[in-house]
């Protein structure tokens, strides 16, 4: 059973840091260069990090495009999410309905086997090594 788990965490860490790097890259610009979502910092788009809107990295909210945007890492370690901005942002974004639905994402139970995780995985590898994300 220990040998199944390390398994799926294994390809639910390959999925994340495949989705963390679309993420940053379709955000960038064509200097390959993003802005924090949270406080406005420039910079490339390596030195910059996924974060998510609803906290917590379950299911539900771990590989939604939806709720992951790009931040520096001050605001997404040093401030654990700089969730008061990031929600100002996204009312302005997406409005509050759209908001308060996100957040009851939290509440949300998506259960995910390894092969669903594997789907994702390849998801966001096929479209970085197709050039869709200009910087890969």
């Amino acid at each position: 059973m220990a040998k199944k788990v390390k398994k799926i965490k294994t390809i639910k860490k390959k999925a994340w840091d495949m989705f963390s790097l679309y993420i940053r890259q379709v955000s960038a610009d064509e200097h390959g260069w993003v802005k924090c979502y949270t406080c406005d910092k420039t910079g490339p788009w390596r030195d910059f990090q996924a974060g998510h809107f609803v906290g917590g990295r379950h299911n539900a909210v771990l590989f939604n495009e939806e709720c992951v945007r790009v931040q520096c890492v001050a605001c997404n370690i040093f401030l654990r999410g700089n969730y008061q901005a990031y929600t100002v942002r996204m009312i302005d974004e997406v409005g509050r309905e759209k908001v308060d639905e996100l957040l009851n994402l939290k509440y949300s139970i998506k259960k995910l086997n390894y092969s669903d995780i594997e789907e994702i995985y390849e998801n966001y590898k096929t479209i970085l090594e197709a050039g869709l994300c200009q910087f890969m």
